[in-house]
């Protein structure tokens, strides 16, 4: 299942576009729509620093929101975040 094949409730309320950032830049704006956003809305990241797989997916599991989904196409990473 792609995201685009999500249900309208896991549809991203906002995406954002770290592509070409590293660390800290992609867990740092991540961190910025969480808060813009309301609790149980979505938001997609896109990224392309390997290392963010692993720093988003640590970041989210710290914070307490929910990891729906990620894939990686060519290297460019998709993550879906619902906040909690």
């Amino acid at each position: 299942m792609t995201f685009e094949d999500k249900p309208a409730y896991l549809k991203p309320v906002e995406i954002v576009d770290t592509k070409g950032m590293l660390c800290p830049l992609p867990v740092f704006k991540t961190k910025q729509a969480i808060s813009r956003i309301k609790a149980d809305e979505v938001v997609e990241v896109l990224a392309t620093d390997p290392q963010a797989e692993n720093d988003i997916t640590s970041w989210v599991r710290r914070n307490g929101h929910e990891l729906i989904g990620i894939t990686n196409e060519n290297g460019l990473l998709r993550f879906l975040i619902r906040k909690r």
